[in-house]
């Protein structure tokens, strides 16, 4: 999701004229230092409040003082202006900012503008049409021009004298033209499916309640259904108002302080939209449909549209909106008056370095762990662990996690897909588990895929896989196999070569057969053998479980770690899986995740890195949320597409999901 930049603005009558000019400048050209990538200006001709009479004239004053963000109208008025106005003036301006130009086109919503221009008795749609559709021709076509339409004539043919360029409207720099946008209001909108058979984007306005900008997207993509267009969800943007500071109070006082600016903007915009669209405005402002009128205040308003607070707090919100609306492409940070210019300079700071930074696209978990009927089907939880690997009160693991259980912890952070790895069922029926966890998956859609149990040395593994294939969303085997050196740590296998044996070797070859991937848990030391045994089996995909077990921060262990994965690293066909990083802290360590995520990303690329939580294993000492916020942290300086694959893309491949 990228980070945009959308102001009207609006400011206290009060304020002196060229100080908040000079402030809404300032605003543009510190979005562009940041790395905002458009930012869209509005215009009024008849509003003190909004002060800016023509976005154009204004875009032009930051042609020189800006370097990259995409400079747009938001918008045009095209019913107060002449066709010949927009289509000049624009291929002017396109050409000016070398092709950063967007042009942004609407009806206008102000009465007042609407009036004093003799359109408040018109179709102001109609007339919109009828000058973008002008427009359009005068760039399509060649002079001299005869365009005659109902509210709208453009004609050359009199003077036109192409020797010397006269009676010749310039063209865009932007071939057919520079990208078209508009805004978006009204609920179930058909102007917004007719809009998008035209191909052009849309916003939604900020001031509008997120269960009415969620009507939005699915008019949009329809429109774009309808003309034979891809769905594209990427070229919809959605405008809020967001104030974040360095801590949670701050932001608070500052963005729902009813005397403050966030304040005055909704008071001021409730007051204009409910006057000139009445009941139906106001509906706009409601958190839910049949809210009474009289709940409709500033103070619900600031509660309910405003996203503030710390970085944390701010992502937390953004991925809620999200959850509510659906996919889109850009989200725009809606400018409002500086009544503390250092706290708004931060806020925009903070938005741009730390906020958006945080992966906010699909994520698959692709190691977790369901746990149910626990007396009879994992018997390890009523015993005693030796070493106690998960320290001496282990209780908070010693409990049921259903697939209710898990998804309630998914749905706020976007996880779309997951795979259950398995969790030491009775190992006398495996299969059990895996017909559990499919009856699971067929009523709600998780766990994805399936890592099932089985003892690679069976003499009757193939059976037993049959057992487990025979549901739709098997995809592998773990059979754990770590052995360390040093008996703090835990050794599931009786000797250090255990992989090495005849059998096991056998076992691995029936996978490749099955086409199922194995997850190879083991330390350190193992890594060697695990080399040479995905070697022999070059056509068996593997994944080293929880970026192998890394125990400390320690240089030592971390050199020695590293050195082991080395030997790993030409063997293409292993991928590691970051995973259960917190087992040996027993805390949330962003130290020791950090060095697992970024060593394996450095050293065997983004096409061979993926992401797992280990939960609800982790829930021993963090919640879901802060696992994976902490994991984004960590790798917060990586790219978009880096982190796409890290958190989703990669897994999906591995496990075929």
């Amino acid at each position: 999701m990228k980070l945009g930049f959308f102001t009207q603005p609006v400011h206290p009558i009060t304020r002196d004229y060229r100080e908040v000019l000079r402030e809404d400048q300032e605003a543009v050209i510190l979005a562009d230092e940041l790395g905002y990538t458009e930012a869209f200006v509005g215009e009024h001709m008849t509003d003190l409040a909004e002060p800016i009479t023509s976005c154009l004239v204004f875009l032009a004053t930051l042609i020189e003082r800006t370097k990259q963000i995409k400079l747009g109208t938001g918008v045009i008025n095209m019913p107060s202006y002449h066709p010949v106005h927009v289509a000049a003036q624009v291929a002017m301006m396109d050409h000016l900012l070398d092709g950063r130009f967007l042009l942004g086109i609407g009806p206008g919503g102000l009465p007042s503008d609407i009036e004093v221009f003799g359109n408040l008795d018109l179709d102001k749609n109609e007339k919109m049409v009828e000058a973008i559709d002008q427009v359009f021709e005068i760039w399509a076509g060649e002079a001299p021009y005869n365009l005659e339409g109902k509210h709208f004539r453009t004609s050359t043919e009199r003077t036109h004298f192409p020797e010397i360029g006269q009676g010749i409207i310039p063209k865009p720099l932007q071939k057919p033209h520079p990208p078209i946008v508009f805004t978006a209001l009204a609920p179930y909108s058909k102007g917004i499916t007719a809009a998008a058979e035209r191909g052009w984007r849309g916003i939604s306005s900020n001031y509008v309640q997120a269960h009415w900008v969620a009507t939005h997207l699915p008019k949009f993509t329809e429109g774009q259904r309808n003309a034979g267009l891809p769905e594209d969800p990427s070229q919809w943007s959605v405008a809020k108002s967001i104030f974040v500071a360095d801590d949670a109070d701050t932001a608070i006082g500052y963005a729902r302080d009813e005397s403050g600016p966030y304040g005055f903007y909704f008071s001021n915009l409730m007051k204009k939209v409910s006057r000139g669209r009445g009941a139906q405005g106001l509906a706009l402002f409601k958190s839910h449909p049949d809210q009474p009128d009289d709940e409709v205040s500033v103070r619900h308003s600031l509660d309910t549209q405003v996203i503030a607070g710390s970085v944390e707090d701010v992502v937390a919100q953004i991925l809620e909106l999200r959850e509510i609306i659906g996919p889109f492409g850009q989200l725009m940070y809606t400018g409002h008056d500086w009544a503390d210019e250092p706290l708004s300079r931060r806020s925009m700071e903070l938005m741009a370095q730390e906020v958006m930074p945080r992966y906010d696209g699909p994520i698959i978990d692709s190691h977790h762990h369901i746990f149910w009927d626990l007396e009879a089907n994992y018997p390890w939880m009523s015993k005693p662990m030796r070493p106690m690997i998960f320290g001496d009160d282990w209780s908070a693991l010693k409990q049921e996690y259903s697939v209710g259980d898990l998804m309630a912890d998914f749905e706020p952070h976007n996880v779309v897909k997951s795979v259950h790895v398995q969790a030491n069922f009775d190992i006398t029926r495996p299969e059990d588990e895996t017909a559990g966890l499919q009856a699971m998956a067929d009523e709600t859609g998780f766990p994805t895929g399936i890592v099932a149990y089985a003892d690679l040395t069976d003499p009757n593994l193939e059976s037993v896989l049959d057992k487990h294939l025979a549901h739709a969303n098997t995809r592998g085997i773990r059979q754990q196999v770590y052995w360390h050196p040093d008996n703090q740590y835990w050794r599931y296998v009786d000797r250090a070569d255990f992989c090495l044996s005849t059998s096991f070797r056998r076992g691995l070859s029936i996978l490749s057969d099955k086409e199922l991937t194995f997850d190879f848990q083991g330390f350190a030391p193992q890594f060697a053998d695990l080399a040479m045994l995905a070697r022999e089996c070059s056509n068996l995909n593997i994944c080293l479980v929880h970026a192998g077990m890394l125990t400390s921060t320690d240089s030592s262990t971390v050199a020695a770690w590293r050195e082991a994965l080395e030997v790993l690293k030409p063997c293409e066909n292993v991928f590691i899986k970051v995973s259960g990083l917190n087992t040996f802290t027993r805390v949330v360590d962003a130290d020791i995740m950090g060095i697992a995520a970024n060593t394996a990303l450095d050293m065997f690329g983004t096409d061979r890195c993926f992401f797992g939580s280990n939960y609800p294993v982790e829930r021993m000492w963090t919640s879901f949320g802060d696992y994976v916020s902490t994991q984004k942290d960590v790798l917060a300086d990586r790219s978009e597409a880096e982190q796409e694959k890290f958190f989703h893309d990669i897994a999906r491949e591995f496990y075929r999901l």
